[in-house]
């Protein structure tokens, strides 16, 4: 059997992947580099490889089985966007469709201080961000705190976070002896309004770079708070918004899939650019679930050659990853009855999460045993 898709599955990211395609009637394989990824769980996928190794090579043993037969392929996190843009000439030659933007431009995006640079010279506005190299200890009073420190690369581990907020110069002062031979590899940037509208867009541009498909949300709670990825989100249509990721994305020469996303600085009065991820994200299945199945709209595009007509947005479902969500809050020292409280004026029923779907329901049973059990250890480790 031959796949319509075959999805590099990245845990969330490649569990809603599998989905929106499965929603598509599309025939999908999963590849996975481990078998505790969440998409193992799935029932979805027509077949599963597992890998063996991490390399390129062990990638092609399996993408070999399936070569000259047109099949999309779709990474779904950044090292994977960087493996297959690296090698995207000898993947075409296999007949793989990867309908991803230029090499150059995939490592100027996964490179955020090179991000920055790039959008700011556009004329698009962004953060205060300098290179962490830059700052010498004991000189740090020209930093308007609190700032945010994070990695150059989203596959830099070494922070032991997404990032990290910086309040005062004697937190900066810790952080640069810690992590002194790092120097190179985080930045710093300004921390924006802890309470800013911040809207993200869910792109498809096609070959001539022009937006052909867009849903965009506005981030109500992240996880964790301030600093994390989104738990909490709303359906919602800016046309502002929408113009400033048309012209990014006509003036960058992009191609294929991006997530983008804005904030909104009182300050300045306009939306400031925060980053672009050039590839899918775990909101996707929020996005079908409002009437734009972005990845169905890629294989039509770029697949089947067809023209997409761009839908209308519904705004009828939320997203809410209700595990973290909740955690969130608490750390962010809400009771628990707030929380509850604020859970019942949520309509559960149109409400997207990660995990649960009624014809996939596995990974949700799964990922609720693996949440009881590390609360359960959390509750023993004090007891002792």
């Amino acid at each position: 059997m031959i796949p319509d898709v075959i999805v590099i599955c990245s845990e969330e990211t490649g569990l809603g992947s599998l989905r929106c395609l499965h929603a598509a009637g599309l025939k999908v394989f999963a590849i996975l580099k481990s078998v505790r990824d969440i998409s193992i769980y799935s029932r979805l996928p027509v077949k599963k490889h597992i890998l063996t190794g991490i390399e390129y090579s062990d990638y092609l043993q399996v993408l070999e089985l399936y070569k000259g037969n047109n099949i999309y392929l779709l990474g779904t996190n950044d090292s994977h966007i960087k493996l297959l843009s690296e090698n995207a000439l000898e993947l075409e030659e296999m007949g793989y469709i990867l309908a991803l933007p230029p090499v150059d431009l995939v490592d100027s995006l996964n490179d955020k201080y090179t991000e920055v640079r790039l959008v700011e010279s556009l004329g698009i506005m962004t953060p205060f961000t300098l290179l962490f190299s830059n700052l010498k200890s004991g000189d740090l009073s020209g930093l308007n705190y609190p700032v945010i420190v994070k990695p150059r690369m989203q596959w830099h581990k070494f922070l032991g976070a997404k990032n990290i907020v910086v309040n005062d110069e004697l937190e900066m002062n810790d952080l640069l002896a810690s992590h002194h031979d790092h120097s190179e590899d985080l930045i710093v940037q300004k921390m924006l309004d802890f309470d800013a509208e911040s809207i993200c867009a869910f792109c498809l541009f096609n070959n001539s770079s022009d937006l052909v498909s867009c849903f965009m949300f506005k981030r109500i709670r992240m996880s964790p708070a301030y600093t994390g990825v989104t738990s909490y989100a709303l359906s919602y249509i800016s046309d502002e918004v929408r113009n400033k990721v048309t012209y990014l994305g006509k003036q960058l020469g992009y191609r294929g899939i991006a997530d983008i996303e804005f904030l909104y600085d009182k300050d300045s009065e306009d939306y400031v650019y925060i980053e672009t991820n050039p590839r899918v994200t775990m909101t996707l299945a929020f996005a079908e679930k409002n009437g734009v199945n972005i990845l169905y709209d890629a294989y039509r595009l770029f697949v089947k050659n067809e023209e997409i007509v761009p839908k209308k947005q519904k705004c009828s479902h939320a997203f809410l990853n209700i595990f973290d969500d909740a955690y969130s809050q608490y750390k962010n020292n809400k009771s628990l009855l707030e929380i509850i409280k604020g859970y019942i004026n949520i309509n559960s029923f149109a409400c997207t999460g990660l995990y649960w779907r009624y014809n996939d329901p596995y990974p949700a049973i799964r990922k609720t045993f693996s949440y009881f059990h590390e609360i359960l250890l959390s509750i023993l480790k004090k007891l002792r």
